[in-house]
């Protein structure tokens, strides 16, 4: 399967794609630092064409949760 076919059966007010091979769950992202974004131990990069977009949904969401 795909990562967009899976994208398209994820629900899209939790996941959302990041980079051409990832795809988030957005209530999971602890701290932005610089292009990446972490998740536990990990760092996912951030696709610079998705950059703006990401981290505005990302920041949309964390203000609006608390």
């Amino acid at each position: 399967m795909s990562l967009k076919t899976l994208l398209e059966h994820l629900p899209t007010q939790q996941f959302l794609q990041v980079h051409r091979s990832f795809i988030v769950n957005k209530p999971m992202v602890q701290a932005i630092e610089g292009n990446q974004l972490l998740i536990g131990n990990h760092k996912i990069p951030v696709a610079r064409n998705l950059r703006e977009e990401v981290f505005r949904i990302l920041l949309e969401d964390k203000l609006i949760s608390k």
